[in-house]
């Protein structure tokens, strides 16, 4: 019996893993969709999408911070008149330490880290500091609400709405991280109460500024969901659009556009660095006869099933492996020899021969055979003129009988 690819392994089967894709082999797209709702990517794909949004959305980190402390300014300046009236009484002690203090060190705070995002000091960073920016502001905004309320002045309890929303402004954290600091900044906010206040009529006060904080989080958290859910989507979107663009739709291997923007970036990369570089041109031997005997939809699966096994020998970052052709493919073999190269693609010919895939219009064998052409790199080479030698290679294999590896050392 051949060993057949399975019809549910056709391309696309977005439930599988799409092969020579993504990074780090992670679900194809159709499963990536049904975590959206759960706002997590797998591993890899999730790292990739976090760590653009930190990138896209530094600038509004920036904003916020600006904002930031040009309220916490404005509210010092009214501590500043609030406190003329009180500033010979007993109370005036505590308002500078429970008031003045805290304003004085957060404005410190807050430009200390304005300056450290101008000069980009905290690299990745930035986005954790931030939360513990604004979780220190909050602290401080409800010590001195409190401290405002023993001193029965009027109490600036609008910040605490402020606090919370703010977790959720886009400043690169996620939904899981903004609904953490929230949720931590409410805890804050209703525990402030019992350890500073003991005054009935106050704490009455304090828990109805506590309920409203807790609706603003609500309102905030499904803002903030929807927020990301469209964010994720956007980024899946234009992420599968590039994946189509560049990879072929049967086999999932690049696609001839994708081979040759590799191809010249490595040439390059290995001209500069004097590596070495192979590129092999792999052809099914008589396929046309194949299609013919067997169907197109089988041979399709044929393709597939070599394609896989042509990709599981791309097995260093700059290699590549792709379909550039009907039946042909190509393999980019960085900082291989000719031997080296040599021995991988034999290992390679001898497990789809191990295969035993039959092939009645398969003169030679009668099962599914490849034929190699194989060029090595030199210091002169343009992507064309080494295309075009392993070309030649391949059609010295075709001519020599098939199913064999022809490369520049043997012709």
């Amino acid at each position: 019996m051949p060993n057949k690819a399975s019809p549910d392994q056709t391309f696309p089967d977005f439930d599988a893993p799409i092969p020579n894709s993504w990074e780090g082999g992670e679900p194809g797209p159709h499963e990536t969709v049904r975590r959206i709702g759960r706002l997590r990517f797998a591993a890899p794909l999730e790292n990739i999408f976090v760590s653009q949004i930190r990138e896209a959305q530094r600038s509004f980190l920036f904003i916020w911070t600006v904002v930031a402390l040009g309220i916490w300014l404005s509210f010092a300046g009214i501590d500043v008149i609030r406190y003329l009236p009180i500033q010979d009484t007993p109370q005036a002690s505590l308002y500078e330490f429970g008031i003045f203090f805290p304003r004085g060190l957060l404005t410190l705070i807050l430009v200390a880290f304005l300056l450290a995002l101008h000069k980009r000091w905290l690299g990745s960073q930035e986005v954790y500091v931030a939360m513990l920016v604004l979780l220190l502001m909050g602290l401080a905004a409800f010590v001195t609400v409190n401290v405002s309320r023993i001193c029965h002045l009027p109490q600036g309890e609008s910040a605490y709405l402020l606090l919370v929303a703010a977790a959720f402004f886009p400043i690169g954290a996620t939904f899981y991280e903004g609904l953490t600091l929230a949720i931590l900044l409410c805890v804050s906010a209703f525990a402030s109460g019992p350890i500073m206040l003991d005054d009935p009529e106050m704490l009455a006060s304090h828990w109805r500024v506590c309920a409203m904080t807790v609706l603003a989080l609500v309102l905030s958290a499904v803002s903030g969901y929807m927020r990301e859910y469209a964010l994720r989507e956007h980024f899946l979107l234009r992420r599968f659009l590039s994946w189509q663009a560049n990879h072929d739709p049967l086999t999932g291997l690049g696609n001839r556009r994708t081979f040759e923007e590799h191809l010249s970036r490595t040439l390059a990369y290995a001209q500069r660095h004097r590596d070495f570089l192979c590129l092999a041109v792999l052809d099914v031997d008589s396929f046309k006869q194949y299609n013919d005997h067997y169907g197109h939809p089988q041979g399709d699966r044929i393709l597939q099933q070599v394609a896989k096994l042509i990709n599981s020998y791309a097995r260093r970052p700059l290699d590549l492996s792709a379909r550039i052709g009907g039946e042909e493919f190509s393999l980019l073999l960085y900082g291989a020899n000719i031997e080296s190269a040599l021995n991988r693609l034999e290992k390679l010919r001898s497990e789809l021969s191990n295969l035993n895939i039959p092939h009645v219009g398969s003169l030679e064998t009668g099962n599914i055979t490849l034929s190699i052409g194989l060029a090595l790199a030199s210091s002169i080479d343009t992507p064309a003129t080494l295309v075009k030698r392993a070309d030649d290679l391949l059609y010295a294999a075709k001519n020599a009988g098939r199913n064999r590896i022809v490369s520049q050392t043997l012709v």
